[in-house]
């Protein structure tokens, strides 16, 4: 009797913390990430939201948006949207989503500037320095 109840015990703890996939195929794709109202090297003026579309064929866990190498904020619960600000120089804003099967797809890294006249300076330096 107590070896039954042993052999039950160690079946129960190595099941444990096991993610079984669906039934049939697994999902191996990365989540596909489409920025919505955001371009690369784009200037901005004023606060903006910032929409994703996330496709995948599983459940969406969390959607980031890393700036500048950088963690900024995340989001779990569609639909995807993020505010930035104005900033006060050129920044890199990637983001990133993972899925219920923690497969991380990535969108393609867009080149900020902050308002415009800031753009000048820097260009106006670079040309004094020539």
């Amino acid at each position: 009797m107590k070896f039954s109840k042993k052999i039950f015990l160690l079946f129960i703890f190595s099941s444990c913390g096991y993610k079984a996939p669906p039934p049939g195929k697994p999902d191996f794709e990365n989540p596909k990430i489409k920025v919505i109202n955001l371009k690369d090297k784009d200037t901005i003026r004023d606060t903006i939201k910032i929409s994703l579309e996330v496709e995948d064929n599983s459940k969406i866990k969390w959607v980031k948006m890393i700036v500048d190498g950088k963690e900024f904020i995340i989001d779990t619960i569609p639909p995807f949207e993020f505010k930035l600000s104005p900033p006060q120089k050129k920044i890199n804003i990637l983001f990133q989503a993972m899925d219920k099967w923690e497969n991380i797809g990535s969108s393609k890294t867009f080149e900020i500037f902050g308002p415009f006249i800031d753009t000048v300076k820097v260009d106006t330096l670079k040309k004094k320095k020539k």
